[in-house]
């Protein structure tokens, strides 16, 4: 059992939790902010996890709001209309990473594969800000990991994170319990 320690100053962690995620069953995670964005970054790894379960905190973003509210609808037209109509205000790059990005994210939700829990910021509730995860592989390993990380690009990609990996079965289990 070991702990592995991870900082975005010396290796890109999208490749460690793409690496993590190979061959899993279930992503379950806490995460301050979710955001389409990370389906660009770990996409590829996460189209083969049967069962992904987030609980983020309410600051959503208003594109992704939209997505999930046509897979909710489970109307495929009308979100790529959705789609299009945000690309025209779009520039670049951005056009071509939000087309895979959406589509990916409602195939995602409409299949109920992905799951997203928002606890919205009010007088009743806290502000999820924690960030931890656990990846269950069918023959029974285990990993567990918390640190700085959002599932999001930015955090992926352009923020200095750090991430602590545990296998220990006890780690995953005070995670869940998170």
């Amino acid at each position: 059992m070991a702990v592995e320690r991870f900082s975005s100053r010396t290796q890109a962690l999208g490749d460690v939790l793409s690496g993590r995620l190979k061959g899993a069953k279930r992503y379950l995670r806490i995460a301050g902010y979710f955001r389409s964005s990370l389906l660009e970054v770990v996409g590829e790894a996460l189209d083969t996890v049967e069962e992904i379960r987030v609980v983020c905190n309410g600051d959503l973003d208003p594109h992704d709001v939209k997505v999930a509210r046509a897979a909710r609808e489970g109307s495929a037209a009308v979100a790529k209309t959705l789609v299009s109509s945000w690309q025209a205000n779009e520039h670049g790059v951005d056009v071509l990473l939000g087309r895979e990005r959406y589509s990916r994210l409602h195939q995602l939700l409409s299949s109920g594969r992905l799951k997203v829990r928002f606890i919205p910021r009010d007088g009743n509730n806290v502000f999820v800000h924690g960030k931890a995860g656990v990846i269950e592989h069918a023959d029974g390993r285990e990993h567990s990991f918390v640190g700085s990380l959002n599932d999001s690009a930015s955090g992926l990609r352009h923020a200095y994170e750090i991430l602590w990996a545990d296998d220990d079965p006890d780690a995953a289990k005070w995670v869940r319990a998170e």
